[in-house]
């Protein structure tokens, strides 16, 4: 009896007691005697001792993945693949503890309400993210005989190694130094390029200038030539001399100024600044020039030429070097062949070979200024050029090619 009122507890259907009462009798000592069909029963407020008991609910066990474990520690660290976890709990009440209704609320993740009572004392957590959390459960009694209970539990679930502080400070660092590297090397190359197109503007610049006194001396020359041999023709004319040779002389002036003027729009303009060119229009004006003299030749060039950059510096002191050793093979010489061979490796190779009467370096002409001009225009481009006597006049010309 609680407050006045009975109870009868812990039915169930195994424990069920069917008895016909006959007679029920009450005395003054609040004492109950019922008559049945099997005997007498005997009510009285002795039988109900007042009940101090209250359940207490707890986490007997939490299952990690496969592993189960007892839950005697708070705030267990776990690492990012222990995400799923399960959580067991009891609230001991000794009658009919299937009555008892549990709910719960896991703070740290996004659900903010309570779960729905239920008898189900297991709680399941699967794929849970790395924070921290703490699992809150309350235990209510249907009976009404016990308050409500409540629990809770804390754990972490730790980030992988490379979500923590310690990895993201030093590849933040790493990320900020290659970008001040990217941007570096983006403003170097960017620097070199402009380098490049002044150094090129330089050379450009260098070259008309070159050409233009070579336009002032050679063209010059010639004009100066022919204005003296037009003004002889005219004195000549009025003496009634003979101006023939004086004609012949200006027309080979003539020709060798308009010579000159092609060698020099070719060497001003810049689409011909191409190892190609510069070796297409040297064989050609080697086999013309040898041709009119006379002198059988025979050029070898490799089949593939690469496509590759040349300077106007370069291209004119190539040509003009190789124009003067056929002059002089056709002037001093006498040669009946010229054999030139054309090789193309890390450096342009040029080899010229006569079948004429040799030529002694030891012995030059006082005065003489084309093999001085011929070294000093391969030297200018960093190449060397050598000169030997063998079965004839052998000159090779050796330059390095740009990268």
């Amino acid at each position: 009896m609680i407050d006045g009122k009975y109870y009868i507890e812990n039915i169930t259907r195994s424990g069920n007691a069917f008895q016909q009462i006959y007679k029920v009798s009450s005395s003054k000592s609040n004492e109950h005697w019922v008559t049945t069909a099997d005997g007498i029963i005997r009510l009285s407020n002795d039988f109900f001792p007042k009940n101090n008991y209250t359940p207490r609910l707890q986490f007997i066990q939490i299952k990690i993945g496969d592993s189960s474990v007892f839950a005697s520690k708070q705030t267990p660290e776990l690492n990012y693949l222990q995400n799923n976890v399960s959580f067991s709990v009891a609230a001991p009440t000794f009658c009919d503890e299937k009555q008892t209704r549990f709910s719960y609320l896991l703070s740290g993740s996004s659900e903010k309400n309570w779960s729905e009572p239920s008898t189900r004392s297991e709680i399941n957590f699967v794929n849970l993210e790395p924070g921290n959390y703490m699992l809150k459960v309350k235990a209510s009694f249907l009976n009404g005989h016990y308050p409500e209970q409540n629990a809770d539990y804390s754990f972490i679930i730790l980030p992988p190694w490379w979500q923590t502080w310690w990895f993201r400070i030093p590849l933040f660092g790493s990320i900020i130094t290659i970008i001040i590297f990217i941007i570096m090397f983006y403003y170097d190359r960017k620097l070199e390029k402009q380098k490049i197109i002044l150094e090129k503007q330089q050379l450009v610049e260098q070259e008309r200038t070159r050409i233009a006194s070579d336009m002032h001396d050679d063209l010059g020359a010639g004009l100066s030539r022919i204005k003296f041999l037009s003004e002889t023709i005219n004195i000549k004319n009025i003496q009634e001399k003979s101006i023939k040779d004086d004609i012949i002389k200006i027309k080979e002036y003539s020709d060798e100024m308009i010579s000159k003027m092609g060698e020099i729009v070719w060497a001003l303009n810049e689409k011909n600044d191409s190892l190609k060119d510069l070796l297409a229009y040297t064989r050609a004006y080697a086999a013309e020039y040898l041709f009119q003299n006379e002198i059988k030749s025979k050029i070898s060039i490799p089949e593939i030429i690469p496509d590759m950059f040349v300077s106007g510096e370069f291209r004119r002191n190539i040509y003009l070097t190789i124009k003067e050793a056929l002059h002089n093979i056709v002037k001093h010489a006498q040669a009946t062949e010229v054999n030139i061979s054309i090789q193309i490796t890390q450096s342009l190779m040029i080899i010229l070979h006569d079948n004429g009467i040799g030529f002694d370096t030891e012995n030059i002409r006082p005065f003489s200024n084309g093999l001085t001009n011929m070294k000093k225009r391969i030297k200018d481009i960093n190449g060397e050029l050598e000169i030997k006597k063998q079965n004839g006049t052998e000159l090779k010309v050796t330059v390095p090619l740009p990268r």
